[in-house]
């Protein structure tokens, strides 16, 4: 009976044994590229949290504004996102050759960008990193999705573990 297993992030087929020659993890980019998902995918959703919430905690206790340089934040996602993005869509496109993860990742990309030139209006840097990070989002889903299919053999992406096995 054919099981699926998810050991340390990588979805491994198995039937009762580990085939070490079929799946080698020491070497297998798919465990990086899987991490690199999931943060992309996590540190997108912090970017989203980040511009709904500084307004709403300045409004509530406006002392904090003279804390609050969140310009370091947006910086630092706009170097770390596109490095996250290059360490799973790269590999990920290797392994299933579908564009359709560069679709929403290239948008999004860009428009987290574009907050960089809008330092000092947080709702200009909200128009464009909200919907960046919600198309880098989709864009790493699609991407982990087409990369288990890949790794389970089966020929359409897979909604649940529960599918394939």
């Amino acid at each position: 009976m054919l099981r699926c297993n998810l050991n340390e992030g990588i979805l491994a087929m198995t039937s009762g044994h580990r085939d070490h020659a079929h799946h080698s993890h020491s070497d297998d980019a798919f465990g990086v590229r899987n991490l690199a998902d999931r943060l992309g995918i996590c540190l997108s959703a912090l970017c989203i949290l980040h511009c709904l919430a500084v307004p709403v905690a300045i409004a509530l206790i406006p002392a904090l504004q003279t804390f609050v340089d969140h310009d370091w934040f947006h910086v630092a996602l706009v170097v770390i996102l596109p490095v996250l993005a290059v360490m799973a869509f790269i590999p990920g496109f290797r392994k299933h050759r579908d564009k359709r993860v560069f679709y929403w990742a290239l948008p999004g990309m860009a428009l987290v960008m574009l907050t960089l030139w809008f330092h000092e209006s947080h709702a200009m840097q909200a128009l464009f990193s909200i919907p960046g990070s919600l198309c880098l989002i989709r864009a790493h889903w699609i991407n982990r999705h087409l990369c288990v299919c890949c790794q389970s053999g089966h020929g359409r992406p897979v909604k649940s573990l529960a599918e394939i096995s």
